[in-house]
């Protein structure tokens, strides 16, 4: 079965990459609200946990040792081995693709905060006394009283959530009702709004201003490139991972202390030792 499963794993190899493709394609346009990505990170997690059990797979998969003529290879398809490739194979390969991207992608509880800025959300739950506040009071404690706001904590987290309750009201009007919540925010940072809002106007800023990407992924490729260098074109898996580690992330050069690590080298590996013309040296005795 090995060389039916290489040829199904193409396959959905392939179908997960267009999704992770075109879900980073996103990330790649300049201005990018963050709810955006969280919604397309969302989707993409689902339509590639859902892969096992679209049958354009196995359609695809049909026709293409079809028209490969892969079947004079002695790879043909057949439901059992289909069956036992999804649930022994794809299955947990999308399993374990899925759970990669929560990992590499983990939900922000501060980020999450602005989605009572809703107003579908915000109607929904119109009889709610105590919608938002909560969220507001943390909003404010991470945003307003770390950026040293006037006042104490107490007196900035009053301010947030009275504001709060008199915009709650306008977020239900007629007059948001067909926006998103950068929309919302966006009318939040507009002129005059600030002299009414300060607390969430400031909040609204520093929420269209969030960036959604870093420069940690350029700097990596950046790194595979000085490490692996023609002389050193065959590095890979460990010893590539070890060296981009040791080049991206180590210490500076002037904050290591050489002597004690060859100091501490020879003290464990005694067996290891260099000729010194120095008698009076600690580490290797002058030998």
């Amino acid at each position: 079965m090995a060389n039916f499963e290489f040829a199904a794993a193409v396959i959905i190899m392939g179908e997960v990459h267009k999704r992770l493709e075109r879900t980073f394609q996103l990330f790649q346009n300049r201005d990018l609200f963050f709810q955006r990505v969280d919604k397309e990170v969302s989707s993409t997690i689902s339509s590639i946990k859902r892969l096992p059990t679209r049958p354009m797979l196995k359609t695809e998969l049909v026709d293409w040792l079809e028209q490969g003529k892969l079947h004079e290879s002695g790879i043909v398809f057949s439901e059992e081995k289909w069956k036992d490739f999804i649930d022994q194979v794809a299955t947990p390969f999308v399993d374990s693709v899925a759970a990669n991207i929560k990992r590499r992608l983990p939900d922000s509880k501060d980020l999450e905060c602005f989605k009572i800025f809703d107003p579908v959300q915000a109607a929904e739950h119109s009889n709610d006394p105590e919608y938002g506040f909560q969220e507001i009071e943390t909003l404010a404690t991470r945003l307003l009283s770390r950026a040293k706001a006037p006042g104490s904590h107490k007196e900035v987290t009053t301010a947030a959530t009275n504001e709060w309750e008199s915009f709650s009201y306008s977020l239900t009007s007629a007059e948001f009702e067909h926006k998103s919540v950068e929309q919302v925010l966006q009318k939040l940072v507009k002129e005059g709004m600030y002299d009414l809002y300060p607390s969430l106007s400031t909040m609204a800023a520093t929420a269209l201003t969030v960036p959604v990407s870093t420069a940690e992924v350029e700097s990596l490729f950046s790194t595979m490139k000085r490490v692996r260098t023609p002389l050193r074109n065959r590095l890979q898996r460990e010893n590539l991972s070890t060296c981009i580690r040791l080049s991206g992330f180590s210490p500076k050069p002037r904050t290591v202390n050489f002597g004690e690590m060859v100091r501490v080298f020879y003290t464990k590996n005694p067996n290891r030792r260099v000729e010194c013309s120095d008698n009076k040296c600690d580490i290797c005795g002058g030998i």
